[in-house]
């Protein structure tokens, strides 16, 4: 008998023309913090070490 494999998603990437404002939406939304912050790069950090939002 064979397992069927998982999947465990560690971030998640969104373009967009002006990533600060997408990654302020984002941060009110979820009330995740800032862990990067470059003028063409944010990332959020969720809670407890889990995924990540660039």
């Amino acid at each position: 008998m064979s397992t069927a494999p998982t999947l465990e998603l560690s971030g998640f990437v969104l373009g967009a023309p002006e990533p600060r404002a997408l990654a302020g939406f984002y941060r009110r939304l979820l009330g995740w913090q800032v862990r990067d912050d470059e003028p063409e790069w944010v990332v959020l950090r969720g809670p407890a070490c889990g995924p990540t939002l660039a």
